[in-house]
């Protein structure tokens, strides 16, 4: 126990030098954020060391060692401390009440990081239980990150395809090795100190999030404030959806379930409601629309594969809050004179524009699809809460779009991908009968036999309880736009705005395999990674929502009554989505 300990410790060492280092440029990037971004510092490290370290390798410029990690580390070091000196420090860390009175950084630091590893320590702890790695796709990952960590130049070969370089998504993997090559531990110790870490990631960024969302609104208690923090952190990292009702149920084998309220227990066998809850089967609520995969953090956090879209996740949470610093922490008048031309943006806003595209080529090196998904929801929220003046939009978007497809060149000339285009789902039967195997443009026509579609009786199970919050927020926005509500304040913020824009595009994501899939290389489950890379965003951008709308809906006891209604139907629902973990850390 004490060498295990000593390893945990070790990794944890890293991760903080790597976020130190990374600190001074984490202040200038989240300038308006509450802490300076301090729970940032370790993702902003991460990325910026490893794209470094990467692309030297990709050009044969330096080797990938030690050294070339410890270079990177002071590069990213040196250009924090320059933005340090161009850009004036802002207006810190404020208490309430006391507006010019700041609270002592070190005291900040020291709570978060405590915070971190106490997170870190819990899922070590929880790993420890169970650290083989086998089964699902470890020996993928783990395979992956060991031919990584034994080139000294990229692209790393394919331990299974001899004489061919890997053809994945692996960025997220050389973040993998790059800190087992930099903390000196076996990658036997570091494949589950890294799930540790992302899970640590996970919480501690949402809390981020999900305290700076609420920052700001007038007349709520710094308490109320960390607990939106904690709710928000909550349900992106251990929530669940509606499925587990199962567990109270008779239950159901196979892969086609029955509706719970057939399976309900009747009255007089009430007594036996425990046998549901022993044979509830966590796995089933990621497979509960037939041939389909609708996973979600915690999930992927129980099952242990430190896959791309689970290694995507901090820089996903990154890019979340780092369109909370673009659009939500400016009033209308700064984004109007910032982004009338782009020539004449402030060079900070700029090179937060270049930061963006940058995460966003991160993001699709890391997790294909993530990368296009976080680009247009920047383009969608750069048009409704930036400039209304469609040459920006034109400026803006070439900024970020070339520097996203700039960072990933070196990724995709060695990178060929799996989807050979955009099919329809169900296409009507005289277009599939005489176009099956055509094309037109990226639009696939597969033929007749390609059509499944969702019950919405079990769509609503997955996502009803957010639909339901994200619902209630719209309402309540459009209430206060009409003058006749107050919720979080009684004008409607920007990042209020933002949050609709999620919301928006959640659902977007959450529908679009109902009516298109990404042509892979699965015959009858044709559509399970599209619903699957789609959804888990859909879950975390949801999950935020979510925890706004339930704080906002309790925050003031004034405003108790006027949200009765939804708090009735919330207590079941919440209820549900919430013994998800009870039910997935046991039986793993």
């Amino acid at each position: 126990m004490g060498s295990d300990i000593f390893l945990v410790l070790r990794f944890w060492g890293t991760l903080f030098l790597v976020g130190a280092v990374a600190y001074p440029i984490t202040k200038r990037l989240f300038s308006s954020w509450y802490d300076g971004g301090y729970l940032f510092t370790k993702a902003v490290g991460m990325v910026l060391v490893t794209y470094l370290v990467y692309v030297a390798a990709m050009l044969h410029l330096v080797p990938f060692t030690f050294n070339s990690i410890v270079g990177a580390l002071g590069i990213v070091f040196v250009v924090g401390i320059v933005l340090q000196l161009v850009i004036p420090p802002g207006d810190g860390i404020r208490i309430k009440g006391i507006p010019k009175k700041k609270i002592p950084a070190f005291l900040v630091i020291v709570l978060e990081e405590l915070f971190f590893f106490a997170a870190f320590l819990l899922w070590s702890w929880v790993k420890g239980h169970e650290p083989s790695i086998h089964g699902l796709e470890k020996f993928m990952d783990f395979g992956f990150t060991r031919s990584i960590l034994d080139s000294s130049y990229f692209p790393p070969p394919d331990m299974w395809y001899t004489g061919f370089s890997i053809n994945y998504y692996y960025f997220g993997h050389t973040v993998m090795a790059v800190l087992t090559k930099l903390s000196d531990i076996s990658l036997s110790y570091t494949f589950n100190l890294m799930l540790a870490a992302i899970f640590a990631f996970t919480l501690t960024m949402s809390f981020s999030i999900g305290f700076q969302l609420v920052s700001r609104v007038p007349d709520l208690r710094r308490r109320v404030k960390v607990f939106a923090g904690l709710l928000t952190a909550f349900l992106v990292t251990f929530a669940g959806n509606l499925q587990t009702i199962y567990a109270f149920t008779k239950g159901y084998t196979g892969e086609n379930p029955p509706p719970f309220w057939t399976l309900l227990w009747p009255i007089t066998q009430l007594g036996q409601i425990g046998e549901g809850l022993n044979r509830y089967w966590y796995a089933n609520a990621t497979r509960f629309i037939p041939f389909t995969i609708h996973e979600f953090p915690s999930y992927s956090f129980v099952v242990s594969d430190v896959h791309g879209h689970v290694l995507s996740l901090p820089f996903v949470l990154l890019a979340l809050a780092f369109l909370i610093q673009i659009f939500g922490s400016k009033s209308e008048e700064e984004t109007a004179q910032n982004a009338s031309v782009a020539l004449q943006l402030e060079w900070l806003t700029l090179f937060s524009y270049v930061f963006y595209g940058f995460l966003a080529g991160v993001l699709l090196m890391t997790n294909a699809l993530d990368g296009p998904i976080y680009l247009g929801i920047f383009f969608l929220a750069y048009v409704i809460c930036g400039s209304r003046e469609w040459r920006n939009w034109i400026m803006t978007g070439l900024v970020v779009g070339v520097t996203a497809i700039v960072t990933c060149l070196p990724f995709l000339f060695h990178f060929r991908s799996f989807v050979s285009g955009i099919a329809v789902n169900c296409p009507l039967a005289f277009i599939a009968n005489s176009s099956a195997g055509w094309r037109i443009g990226p639009i696939l026509f597969e033929g007749v036999e390609k059509c499944q579609r969702s019950p919405l009786w079990m769509f609503l199970l997955l996502w009803g309880f957010f639909l339901f919050c994200g619902g209630y927020l719209t309402y309540k926005i459009y209430r206060k736009y009409k003058g006749k509500a107050e919720f979080m304040g009684s004008k409607i913020t920007r990042k209020e705005i933002l949050l609709l824009v999620w919301f928006v595009v959640s659902i977007v994501l959450i529908i679009f395999p109902e009516f298109f899939y990404f042509k892979d290389i699965y015959p009858a489950h044709f559509r399970s990674n599209t619903m699957f890379k789609l959804g888990y965003q859909a879950f975390i951008m949801f999950s935020i929502i979510s925890a706004y709308t339930i704080v906002g809906a309790i925050a003031h006891r004034h405003t108790w009554k006027k949200n009765r209604v939804f708090l009735v139907i919330l207590v079941p629902l919440l209820f549900l989505v919430s013994i998800y973990p009870i039910f997935s850390v046991r039986s793993y």
